[in-house]
């Protein structure tokens, strides 16, 4: 039918309502924002494994702290200086630092045995002295005691500190919801003892994000939540049930230990 196909090639015109403009309200969780002159620590096709090193981030934040950190979107930003990078968290920034891409940083332990040549910087995690060097210089720093750190590691070790400060503004409802539904499958009668029956996901959210504010892991959220349903019959307010006064200092103490 001809009028048929004249109607199917007709271009249908862009959304004018307010769905023209929802896509941008949307935030991301994490965001690694590059100038241009670093966007080859982020190209595969050149060498750069940036990608790479975020995904290894997210395996040591699952370990250590116990939470799945959201996934990182890299992005380039020419608002930024061509070697400047900036972390953002929920869109907000963060952290921005100047590095040098074709150098290593070579961090001073303060007893280094022999000065090595390089241009004074400060470590942007730890606010540590430290030098841009040379790539070639790498093996003399070490032997003279430097900690010599590539690029796009200081950028990776920079993103791993801030998602530690900031766990706890990281950690959704649906994250939870996941953990919970994880620790469902090793002990279910814990969860569905405590789940909705005595708190509601929201409040196993604010006392996970009390622990997380302190740096305490909630990987083992067994015991976490037998520990939670326990208090949780005697402490009806949240904020009490998470404060240290009421906190089992055996869940915390076996947390620290992990």
């Amino acid at each position: 039918d001809a009028d048929a196909a004249v109607e199917a090639a007709k271009v249908v015109p862009a959304p004018a309502g307010p769905e023209a403009v929802l896509s941008l309200l949307q935030v991301d969780p994490l965001e690694i924002e590059i100038g241009h002159g670093l966007t080859r620590l982020a190209d595969a096709r050149v060498g750069g494994d940036l990608p790479d090193r975020v995904a290894a981030t997210r395996r040591e934040i699952a370990l250590e702290l116990g939470f799945v950190m959201p996934s990182v979107r890299i992005r380039d930003n020419i608002a930024l200086g061509p070697n400047e990078y900036a972390i953002k968290v929920r869109g907000e920034e963060v952290g921005r630092t100047r590095i040098e891409p074709n150098m290593f940083m070579a961090l001073s332990n303060g007893q280094s045995l022999s000065a090595v040549p390089g241009v004074p910087t400060k470590d942007p995690v730890f606010g540590l002295d430290a030098l841009w060097i040379e790539q070639g210089l790498a093996d003399q720093a070490k032997l003279a005691g430097y900690t010599v750190i590539e690029p796009n590691v200081m950028i990776t070790t920079h993103l791993t500190e801030i998602v530690k400060s900031h766990a706890s503004e990281l950690l959704s409802r649906q994250d939870v919801n996941t953990l919970l539904e994880n620790a469902k499958m090793v002990n279910s009668t814990v969860v569905t003892e405590l789940v909705p029956a005595v708190l509601k996901v929201g409040d196993v959210q604010k006392v996970l994000r009390h622990l997380l504010r302190e740096r305490v892991p909630i990987r083992d959220m067994v015991t976490i939540q037998e520990t939670m349903a326990y208090y949780a019959e005697r402490v009806k307010d949240t904020d009490s049930l998470a404060s240290p006064s009421t906190r089992s200092s055996k869940t915390v103490s076996w947390a620290r230990s992990r």
